[in-house]
């Protein structure tokens, strides 16, 4: 299951599941009405991820909602997410899912990844990997890297579809571009291993260290065996374990990275 990653962006017009509307939390103040879409939104991230103000999952959900029955989809995708992962209130993938096709049937491309992800895992909607890629297809021609990057994990596992590691790469390569971490890490990994593409440890060490710097753990994890082995960069022994307790902070400590 994911964590909880609320969405700021650009925000566009659209429907709601709107049996929200008795929330706990007065969202109808600081600058938030139904002519405010946005700042609904904006506050409903600020108080999800305690940015500036105490940390709040009633009034993150609260303003997202607005935002979302105000016509933001990036409200509704968000709402949807609270839903999903049951933060603040009790799980319910189904909505989560009619709230994310809303999105996707709109003009909110990563409405379509997540509502992808939930076809692929069968969760709250029932388990349809073509139709998962199809969503991907859409969201990534539409324009979430996010989509981009699951449709090129798609092509590199062939599962699904043929596989095809040639448009794998090149959907990495464009989701990196436009500034997908994961992609970047997955990219890398095709270059260290030289992976349809040469083999290039340099790079590789490059495209991780853009992800960890980001806060991506793989990427600093990656990288910390690339300064153990000496590959693309100077062996240094200290700066690898050094990313390795960076990267292990955040990942699972039964991952083999952090053994």
């Amino acid at each position: 299951m994911r964590t909880l990653a609320l969405i700021a962006g650009l925000l566009v017009a659209c429907g709601s599941d709107r049996r929200d509307s008795q929330l706990p939390t007065n969202a109808n103040d600081e600058g938030c009405d139904d002519k405010h879409a946005r700042r609904c939104v904006d506050l409903g991230i600020k108080y999800a991820q305690g940015e500036g103000v105490p940390k709040d999952d009633a009034k993150g959900l609260a303003f997202s909602q607005r935002g979302c029955d105000a016509g933001d989809q990036l409200g509704c995708i968000n709402v949807a997410l609270f839903y999903e992962l049951g933060r603040g209130v009790p799980v319910d993938a189904p909505r989560a899912a009619r709230l994310y096709k809303t999105a996707c049937e709109g003009d909110e491309p990563r409405g379509c990844y997540y509502l992808g992800h939930m076809h692929q895992d069968g969760y709250g909607v029932r388990k349809d990997e073509a139709l998962a890629v199809q969503l991907y297809v859409r969201g990534c021609l539409r324009g979430s890297r996010e989509a981009c990057r699951s449709l090129a994990m798609e092509y590199a596992e062939g599962d699904v579809v043929e596989q095809d590691m040639q448009k794998a790469i090149a959907l990495y390569q464009g989701a990196c571009d436009a500034g997908d971490h994961p992609a970047c890490v997955n990219l890398g990994v095709a270059y260290q291993r030289g992976n349809v593409v040469p083999k290039d440890a340099a790079r590789a060490a490059s495209l991780y260290r853009s992800a960890c710097d980001a806060g991506h753990a793989l990427g600093c994890t990656n990288l910390a065996e690339l300064y153990f082995q000496g590959k693309g960069v100077e062996l240094d022994e200290a700066k690898g374990q050094a990313l390795t307790d960076r990267g292990c902070r955040v990942l699972v400590p039964k991952s083999p990275a952090c053994q």
